[in-house]
Order: C-alpha cells, then sequence, then structure tokens
C-alpha cells in the first residue's frame, strides 16, 4: 500500500492532471498553461524515473484505451523531459491566450520565472547524465552551463508552495514531524550540521523536546522515544512554512559542479561561493557575521581534493528535503 500511495500521487493526481491541463490548453490556444503543464510534467517525470527507473509515459495517459502502457527506458525519460522543457520555454515565452493569474500557486503568472525554473530543470537533467553510458562529463556540463546562462539566479526566482499555517493549509513537513510524531531527523544530518559549527542549524533544526539538545536519531537504531530526537527547524518545518520545489541554490551549486568539471576548481570557487552565501542569508543568517564568515572561512573555499565533495555537502545542505540529494549522492558518492 505504501508504494501504491507513490504511484498514485505521480501518476493518477499530479501526471494525470497535467496532461489533461496540457491538452486542454492548447486546444485552448492558452500556450503559457501547457507550458507550465510541460514543466511540472518534466519536473515530475523527472522524480518518478529518479526513484524507479523505466516508468510509463509514451503509451500512459489514454485512460480505459490502455490500462497496462508499456515503461520506456530510462533514457528515453530524460529525452523526454529535454523535449518537454524545450516545448515549454517556446509556449511560456508565446504570450499566446489567457494570462495565469492567482490560480499559478507557485509563480502568479510569472512567466519569466517559469521560463528560469525550466531551464534550471534542463541542466539538473544534464548533471544527472554525467556518468551514464554513452554521456561524457564535460559534454553535459557544457550543456548544463548553457541552460543556466537562462536558469535561475537568485532567492526570488525559488520555486515554492506557500501555506497560510492554518489547518486546512498546513505545511506537509510540519504536518509529518510535528502532528503525527513519526518522523525524526537522523544523527547524519543533524551531527554534520554541529560538526561545522554551520550557522543554519537553528533553522534547520529543532532541539530535541526532552533534552533540549540538537540530536538527530541514528539509522537502524530503532525508534526509541521521538521526543529524544531533533524533527526539522522553523524554516522548513514551520506550520506556514513554504515547500520549495525548486531553489535557485541548486542551480548556482550545479553551476558550480559544471564549471569544476570543465575548467577546474578555482574557476567553480567564486559560484561556489555564492550559492553558499546566498543560502545563508535564505535562510536568515547574517553573511556579515563573524558566524558566517568563519563558516565560509571553513566551508567556501575549494580545493583540487575536496571541490566535488563540498560542492555536493553544500548543495545537500541547501536542498533539504529534496530527492535531489538521495540523485547527487548516487552520482558521486557524496
Amino acid at each position: 500500500s505504501t508504494f501504491d500511495d507513490f504511484w498514485n500521487s505521480h501518476y493518477v493526481v499530479v501526471l494525470n492532471n497535467l496532461s489533461i491541463l496540457d491538452k486542454q490548453a492548447t486546444a485552448n490556444g492558452n500556450s503559457m498553461y501547457a507550458g507550465i503543464a510541460k514543466v511540472l510534467t518534466a519536473y515530475t517525470l523527472g522524480s518518478a524515473t529518479d526513484l524507479w527507473g523505466d516508468i510509463p509515459y509514451s503509451q500512459a495517459f489514454t485512460g480505459t484505451g490502455n490500462t497496462t502502457p508499456a515503461y520506456d527506458k530510462q533514457e528515453d525519460i530524460y529525452k523526454s523531459i529535454q523535449s518537454l522543457l524545450d516545448e515549454a520555454i517556446t509556449q511560456l515565452n508565446s504570450g499566446a491566450g489567457a494570462t495565469p493569474r492567482a490560480d499559478d500557486y507557485y509563480y502568479g503568472g510569472d512567466m519569466t520565472k517559469w521560463v528560469k525554473m525550466a531551464y534550471t530543470l534542463k541542466a539538473r537533467y544534464y548533471m544527472h547524465l554525467t556518468k551514464a553510458p554513452g554521456y561524457t562529463a564535460v559534454a553535459q556540463a557544457n550543456l548544463a552551463l548553457t541552460a543556466l546562462s537562462n536558469g535561475m539566479t537568485s532567492n526570488d526566482d525559488d520555486c515554492a508552495f506557500a501555506y497560510n499555517g492554518t489547518s486546512t493549509s498546513s505545511n506537509a513537513w510540519y504536518l509529518h514531524f510535528y502532528n503525527t510524531s513519526t518522523l525524526v531527523l537522523s544523527s547524519r544530518y543533524v551531527d554534520s550540521l554541529k560538526q561545522h559549527n554551520d550557522p543554519r542549524l537553528p533553522y534547520l533544526v529543532s532541539k530535541a523536546e526532552n533534552t533540549g539538545l540538537y540530536t538527530g536519531n541514528v539509522i537502524g537504531s530503532g525508534a526509541g522515544n521521538l521526543k529524544d530526537f531533533s524533527v526539522a527547524g522553523s524554516f522548513y518545518g514551520g506550520i506556514s512554512s513554504k515547500v520549495y520545489i525548486v531553489n535557485a541554490a541548486e542551480a548556482l551549486f550545479l553551476k558550480a559542479e559544471a564549471t569544476y568539471i570543465t575548467a577546474g576548481y578555482t574557476a567553480a570557487q567564486a559560484v561556489f561561493r555564492q550559492a553558499v552565501a546566498g543560502n545563508l542569508l535564505k535562510l536568515g543568517v547574517d553573511t556579515a557575521s563573524a558566524a558566517a564568515q568563519a563558516y565560509l572561512a571553513k566551508r567556501g573555499v575549494l580545493t583540487a581534493d575536496n571541490a566535488l565533495q563540498l560542492i555536493i555537502e553544500e548543495k545537500n545542505t541547501a536542498n533539504f528535503f529534496s530527492t535531489e540529494n538521495y540523485v547527487d549522492w548516487r552520482r558521486t558518492g557524496y
């Protein structure tokens, strides 16, 4: 039943509705709505294939016409994602038909930001293939850099869903951490932030209710008393906190990694530093403070030996709760 829920959320709820939106918008000449549908379809297909590999797509969404659609190869899904994003960019820039307004819960009808998100997603999925058979890291990194020249650049570009903090509009992480009390943070995550004196710690992690300490649960050690462990902090885990779909920080870390691949760690340094500092600022840390400066001096400097590891680890912190962290770990080992 647990796996059914994931398939249902990806396909029955999200992709099926996006397919309907795309078809109706295209038929009615509302190209910007069709473009949004394609961006979100690409994002959802990417999430699904990163979790499961081969997935249905080309034969899907015909209803009772085909209840057992064939599984497309993951390589073909990645090609479909890029094609969807290319079509989306054209449609989003077209200005044709009705303009989304309040019914666009992410960007309020700002097509410029949707286009930036589309280009950022193109870069993300190019970088996923740096070690794939038949692809080379340098070629994929160059494609990513080209896409990122039109991608997200500041925290204002973040794609996030806002909640108002009422019983009918509560942050989903809040409900899982605080309302049902079934989740806690892992010791690996919490201890990493503590080890590096990360000034984002109090924003990302709450103190354990019983002890008043930042304590993660050791994975595999059993649940224990859940109140002895930390849960999500106020920035991501509050009742009215936003849930982030794609962060602008990810775009900068992708750019840092792609630059490192194509031009070395020295060339990647400035982009990497901008990415880390931007995320500190986003979470409410004064980048001029002594704590922030000490952190940047310790964690903000790339070398030949640590460049990829630092880029991915800092991206992991900035991408809190994103499944991209799972993909990056599989890609790089960090």
